[in-house]
């Protein structure tokens, strides 16, 4: 079996591979709209050939203003094959080693969404996971996938309607230090996994300021973060809304431990989900985590459906 880049002639090919010709067109549009938004390079982009026919794909992936690669997507190998484990860990191995040839990386993720959707259509969810666990994947977060559809809601808005009893700041009115703090307290006691973690690992000073920075890397108006406080001017939360290469999203939600369970979080996410859909997106995805029943709750409450669950997964490169 040989691993080698992608050639640029082979991009249709390799969307047949990954989308096993019924998601093809799926898979090459959003393959094409990656390389031209720089979320994915060619050189990222990578086959596993067998007597001259592609049997696996696999592409690296970052927000277009990281400069390196953060996620592996597009991931297929022949799962259906006995062998399907010794052939997805060469191709991970081999492109990552390759990959860190060029660029200092310390970790690399991946998600796995279900049920199967576009544009990936990860099928065989279970020969998947127990592909990147055998590498040295970990879950670092379980959570469930919420979307707003601006056509679901009562009169083409819903929760766009946005409560009065908080006084709302913006990051055009806040400088980029009181955003920071202002994670820090809305991520005491959380329920967040992966926040946990990081949290353990760095410090809860480190994990807002690093939250902070991966959420200014995406696109975003700086009027639609917002701080929340009472009228007695005391934090009660904040809201971060950005749209990543794909899609418009809740970035980051939370609320001071002390103002939980009295319904602020309505008031936060009504304003980040208006600020999103008056900037013109009809359609907004979240994620939270599944120990997260608050959060889940406020997001149905405020339109939103759930339509997916999703493992974030994180390899520590120092472990291959």
């Amino acid at each position: 079996m040989i691993i080698r880049p992608l050639a640029s002639h082979e991009i249709t090919i390799f969307a047949q591979v990954c989308g096993s010709n019924t998601h093809a067109q799926d898979v090459e549009h959003y393959l094409q709209q990656m390389l031209q938004q720089g979320s994915i390079r060619l050189e990222w982009c990578f086959v596993a050939e067998e007597a001259e026919q592609i049997i696996g794909t696999l592409a690296y992936w970052a927000l277009p203003t990281t400069g390196k690669p953060t996620d592996v997507v597009l991931l297929t190998v022949p799962w259906e094959r006995a062998d399907f484990l010794s052939v997805g860990t060469q191709l991970l191995k081999d492109t990552l080693q390759k990959t860190r040839q060029t660029y200092p990386i310390e970790k690399i993720g991946h998600v796995l969404d279900q049920p199967p959707m576009k544009p990936q259509w990860q099928f065989f969810s279970e020969q998947r996971l127990a592909l990147l666990q055998h590498v040295g994947f970990q879950i670092v977060r379980n959570a469930l996938r919420f979307e707003w559809k601006a056509e679901r809601q009562p009169q083409g808005i819903g929760a766009t309607t946005v409560p009065q009893r908080l006084v709302f700041r913006s990051l055009y009115e806040l400088d980029a230090d009181t955003f920071i703090a202002a994670i820090e307290q809305v991520s005491a006691q959380t329920f967040d996994q992966w926040t946990q973690q990081d949290q353990e690992l760095y410090g809860p000073k480190q994990q807002a300021r690093d939250l902070f920075e991966d959420l200014q890397r995406m696109e975003y108006d700086p009027a639609w973060w917002q701080l929340a406080y009472t009228p007695q001017n005391e934090l009660v939360g904040l809201v971060m809304p950005t749209k990543n290469p794909s899609m418009a999203v809740i970035g980051y939600i939370g609320i001071v431990p002390g103002f939980r369970g009295k319904g602020y979080v309505n008031d936060l996410l009504a304003s980040g989900t208006a600020n999103l859909y008056h900037a013109g997106f009809t359609t907004i995805r979240a994620d939270t985590d599944v120990s997260n029943f608050p959060m889940a709750n406020a997001f149905r409450r405020a339109g939103y459906h759930q339509f997916a669950t999703r493992y974030d997964l994180q390899l520590p490169l120092k472990s291959l």
